[in-house]
């Protein structure tokens, strides 16, 4: 008795589990159900022998998964082959439909059952010496399983098995406890059809997720409506002043980047930057950022040069803003150097857009810069050293000044590939009063008549055979622009030409950056001051090609340029050479 009450209290759990889970689906009608079958009992016999037929009448309530139902059964029994009784069963029993448990779909062509009951079991005896009935009642304890069709909404079939333990009689002797199977097949039909409406499913409205940007905006305007308000004891001759547009519109901006900074500071990885490419036509310095876009310093070359290796930069007062893709950009930092205690500014506060100066082609490596810094260093030194000697020997005078300079440049080859030029120029001056000793006397052109001259072409030697001579390779391509000058002293009479630089017909000069054409023969001579120029600078051509013989292995190119002053004096009477390597890195 205590396993079927344990068992009946677990199914109740399950029925009470599967209601709590599927609420939303439950469905309710009544039903009454007319059922016929075989009942035998369980003994020391073999079923078949005790089998003997049976009748079910019931009405009942279903709410799924769990129902009920009056249960009125009988008819014959046997408790041994010879002989039979009659009995009346009345159950009450729970209906759990498992099918229901374990499958959400709510049309089903079949449903299982399981069934747990108790009742009151009558049987009756009426072949005793008196003829008289004799009955007996005893409690009657029911578990079962049943499968159920539905034919339509009304009719159902349905087939259940159980088994009752209940008392027997026998001849007047009745006999407890004894168990038997019934097997019954039954029809029923229902009405009362509730159906639970689907539980309404309530959906709670969802906010839209604000982007970063509109974050922002939203608390700028905020901020902003703030500002915009009349503060205490401020006449509106003080407000309007403190809001007038302009005032307004520099106030959302300072708003709009405190905002941004404080996003982008907790939301940003910390940024590690360095130093970039160089574009020495902007003269603008790339720094790059692990997590925004490149931004730029303004510089000059030498600056820049000197930064070549810097390392632990740090990024100090950066402010940002933000744009609507919610991405940031950085319009104001200072770029500390460690290494030499120098901040640099970036400056972009008023949001000027940076994609041209990311697009220019012009930028160089700041390793090239710092090579070429580090050679024009070298060169001077060549210089200082040469020049100092010269005083030393009385070859010239310390009233003359030469000076040396270098840079590179981006470039196309032919094939349109980015290279980069090197350029080196070599330059003199004599003070005015000295010219006539160190430099050219009017109307003369042999460059060896002019000691400044010749000092500033053995400085260039003495580089070339040098720290210079890796770029004197074999078959790379050089330009050399020699500039010829001349004052505005007229010539008389022509100036002999003994043609010792060459003879030559229509030969293309550039004079102020345009093109010419100029002859200078042995028979013409030197009748103007652009003859006269072009002839010095064919003079330096000629001590190149004699004096520097690395050179010749080069692809060489000569440009002359000449420059007639329109002043009179020594000071216009100069020579100039400027070497520009192709592609020397």
């Amino acid at each position: 008795m205590k396993k079927k009450v344990f068992i009946a209290t677990i199914l109740m759990a399950m029925a009470a589990n599967a209601m709590a889970q599927d609420a939303s689906q439950l469905q309710s009608y009544h039903f009454i159900e007319a059922q016929g079958g075989v009942r035998t009992t369980f003994g020391d016999y073999k079923l078949f022998k005790l089998t003997s037929p049976t009748v079910a009448l019931s009405y009942g309530y279903m709410s799924q998964p769990i129902g009920f139902r009056l249960h009125f059964s009988g008819w014959k029994a046997k408790s041994n082959p010879s002989y039979d009784f009659n009995y009346v069963n009345t159950n009450a029993d729970m209906l759990l439909n498992v099918t229901h448990i374990f499958s959400r779909n709510t049309v089903r062509p079949l449903n299982l059952y399981l069934i747990g009951g108790l009742g009151m079991a009558y049987t009756f005896d009426r072949e005793t010496p008196e003829d008289k009935w004799k009955h007996n009642a005893s409690l009657n304890l029911r578990v079962g399983l049943r499968a159920d069709q539905p034919l339509s909404e009304r009719i159902g079939l349905s087939l259940e098995v159980s088994a009752n333990n209940m008392a027997s009689h026998s001849k007047g002797t009745c006999y407890q406890d004894e168990k038997g199977l019934v097997a019954l097949l039954g029809i029923n039909y229902r009405f009362g059809h509730k159906y639970n409406a689907p539980a309404t499913k309530i959906v709670e409205a969802v906010q839209p997720t604000l982007t970063n940007y509109q974050m922002m905006t939203n608390t700028l305007k905020e901020q902003l409506d703030t500002w915009l308000q009349q503060m205490p004891n401020e006449t509106l001759e003080e407000y309007q002043l403190r809001t007038s547009d302009e005032a307004r519109a520099a106030q959302a901006r300072l708003l709009e980047y405190e905002i941004s900074t404080k996003m982008a500071t907790n939301m940003l990885q910390p940024t590690e930057i360095s130093f970039g490419d160089y574009n020495p036509v902007l003269k603008k310095l790339a720094v790059h950022a692990t997590s925004m876009p490149d931004f730029f310093l303004d510089m000059d070359e030498k600056e820049a040069a000197s930064l070549y290796g810097a390392s632990n930069l740090q990024l100090r007062n950066p402010k940002y803003t933000l744009h609507p893709d919610d991405s940031f950009e950085l319009v104001y930092a200072e770029v500390y150097n460690p290494a030499t205690g120098k901040s640099y500014t970036f400056d972009n506060l008023q949001k000027m857009s940076l994609n041209e100066i990311r697009n220019d082609t012009n930028y160089l490596p700041l390793n090239v810069l710092s090579e070429t810094q580090m050679k024009e260093t070298n060169l001077a030194a060549i210089m200082d050293n040469m020049v100092n000697l010269a005083k030393d020997d009385k070859v010239i005078t310390d009233h003359t000044h030469i000076s040396v300079n270098s840079n590179v440049e981006p470039a196309k080859d032919a094939a349109g590939h980015s290279i980069i030029n090197y350029n080196v120029g070599l330059t003199y001056e004599v003070e005015e009063q000295f010219s006539a000793r160190d430099d050219f006397k009017p109307g003369h052109y042999v460059t060896t008549e002019s000691k400044a001259a010749v000092l500033m072409l053995q400085i260039m030697k003495k580089a070339f055979e040098q720290d210079f001579s890796q770029y004197l390779a074999e078959g790379k391509q050089v330009i050399v622009k020699i500039t010829g000058t001349a004052d505005a002293s007229p010539i008389v009479r022509p100036i002999a030409y003994n043609a010792q630089y060459g003879e030559y017909h229509d030969q293309t000069v550039y004079k102020n950056g345009q093109p010419m054409k100029l002859s200078l023969t042995r028979e013409e001579g030197i009748a103007t001051n652009e003859q006269l120029a072009f002839a010095r600078a064919l003079g330096v051509k000629d001590w190149i090609e004699k004096e520097i013989t690395a050179i010749k292995k080069m692809q060489r190119d000569y440009n002359y340029l000449i420059e007639v002053s329109t002043q009179k004096g020594s000071k216009f009477r100069r020579i100039h050479v400027q070497y520009t390597f192709i592609d020397a890195f």
